[in-house]
């Protein structure tokens, strides 16, 4: 995993463009492999949480993120608990189905602690289940200490394929995942390409872990690209214009 500090009003401002393009190519039909996007430019766009967050039970163990309040923006936001469940957002059903000419790019989203109190923890960062319920994890690589979101928009890039160190965790629930990373994590063997095209080709399940410390926190999301041709932000606005070309 690779994280870089962004400008997020900059960000905003430039992904506007590519959207105009993706709304093209919907129409036109030529949208086939456009990455899925979300930048929460006017409401949660379908994500929930998962976890143990501070927020009004919604029902089926998940609850909706704040968007707005007293950290109002264009992303979405949550209050940890404390109660010692691991946050995750919970992607919508655009993000699900059959992926599989996603594999071999890019999962890029931005990460944001407002707030924090304790120590950093070790959790997977990004699952995957598949319909048939194989499951892959994705762990920061290194120290984990050093991917840990602080008071400013973090950008993180994981390539979906193996490459990136992606591990079977089939078999594995996320109500395990307190005690999952150390237990679990050494002995889990690498995802292959195979697996990793099977699992995003029938894909039933995206998570993306919010909270990284074991105190009170405040986590937000924002920029979440899925199936991006580019480690860069930027370049993916080139892809799709690109594609766009390639269609005239």
């Amino acid at each position: 995993m690779v994280y870089i500090k962004v400008s997020n009003k900059l960000k905003k401002k430039i992904v506007i463009f590519p959207v105009l393009i993706l709304t093209f190519l919907g129409v036109t039909g030529c949208s086939a492999t456009a990455p899925e996007f979300s930048t929460f430019s006017s409401n949660d766009e379908g994500w929930v949480v998962i976890g143990d967050p501070a927020l009004p039970y919604e029902g089926g163990g998940s609850y909706v993120p704040e968007y707005g309040g007293e950290y109002a923006g264009e992303y979405i936001w949550v209050e940890d608990s404390v109660l010692g469940g691991v946050m995750y957002w919970v992607a919508p059903s655009k993000y699900l189905g059959d992926k599989s000419h996603y594999h071999g790019k890019y999962l890029q989203y931005d990460l944001r602690e407002f707030y924090r109190d304790g120590y950093a923890f070790p959790a997977a960062d990004v699952w995957l289940i598949s319909n048939n319920g194989t499951t892959l994890v994705y762990f920061s690589q290194g120290n984990y200490a050093n991917y840990t979101p602080d008071d400013s928009w973090n950008n993180y890039e994981i390539k979906l394929d193996s490459s990136a160190g992606w591990k079977n965790a089939t078999g594995i629930s996320l109500s395990e995942d307190s005690s999952f990373p150390t237990q679990y994590s050494d002995e889990l063997t690498f995802a292959t390409d195979t697996q990793i095209s099977g699992v995003l080709g029938s894909l039933a399940a995206l998570y993306i872990r919010a909270e990284f410390t074991n105190g009170e926190d405040i986590d937000a999301l924002d920029n979440v690209y899925f199936g991006s041709s580019s480690r860069n932000w930027v370049s993916n606005i080139s892809d799709i214009f690109r594609r766009f070309l390639e269609q005239l």
